[in-house]
């Protein structure tokens, strides 16, 4: 029998750097494919997916990074498919992008961003991106289209449970369940240079309505995918 292929939709500063580096851990490079730049100069792309040899598609069983969409589902046609995304609670992703990019900003020498105008690129950034990532056409029901596509994923979840929930995603992918701590892409301390106050969250909240909406439904969403993938064991 075929093996499934777990598709994993990562979004900035979700955890998904301790997603990643544990499917490498467990499935080595021939087996987690990571779309992102990692060690190469460019993200990879559907068409250098594409390119690859179809032993080499036939040994993937799983693939994630920022550039993953529905659309590399069609390189797998013979695999079931079982999706993955994790979301954060929206205020905390804001702050924490803003720091890390910052963080990598004055490694590099580079002028620090404002926070305001970072804010302009940030509103429902999570539900925007899931629309990417499910390939939806943008309207009105963005929100509920979107959590349709959350349906039918294997597994839906919020960082701040990544501790209880990751042990049973990865067993149910088949490698080790022990979890040694999280990570970030730097391997360093991130910097602050805004803090998240209650006034600030507040405003953050009422700021991105769409991401307040889709993290309180993934509170249910994942009790279900918790539900699901502890009935698999049995």
């Amino acid at each position: 029998m075929t093996s499934p292929i777990w598709f994993f939709y990562h979004l900035p500063k979700t955890g998904g750097q301790t997603i990643r580096d544990h499917l490498h851990a467990g499935l080595g490079s021939e087996g987690y494919l990571h779309l992102g730049k990692w060690d190469r100069d460019r993200p990879l792309g559907f068409d250098d997916v594409a390119a690859m040899s179809a032993d080499q598609l036939a040994g993937l069983r799983a693939i994630g990074g920022h550039p993953l969409t529905v659309k590399f589902h069609s390189l797998f046609a013979d695999r079931s498919k079982r999706e993955i995304v994790v979301v954060r609670e929206p205020a905390v992703r804001i702050v924490s992008h803003y720091n890390f990019s910052n963080t990598m900003r004055e490694r590099r020498s580079e002028p620090l961003l404002d926070f305001e105008e970072f804010l302009t690129s940030q509103t429902n950034r999570q539900t925007i991106a899931l629309v990417h990532r499910f390939g939806l056409p943008r309207s009105r029901q963005l929100l509920d289209k979107v959590l349709y596509g959350l349906t039918r994923c294997a597994f839906v979840g919020r960082t701040d449970d990544l501790d209880q929930t990751l042990p049973l995603l990865f067993g149910a992918i088949g490698i080790s369940s022990e979890v040694k701590g999280r990570s970030n892409v730097t391997g360093e301390t991130i910097n602050r240079y805004v803090e998240l106050t209650p006034s600030l969250s507040a405003r953050l909240q009422a700021e991105n309505p769409l991401d307040v909406m889709l993290y309180s439904a993934v509170g249910r969403l994942q009790d279900a995918s918790v539900s699901r993938l502890q009935d698999s064991k049995d």
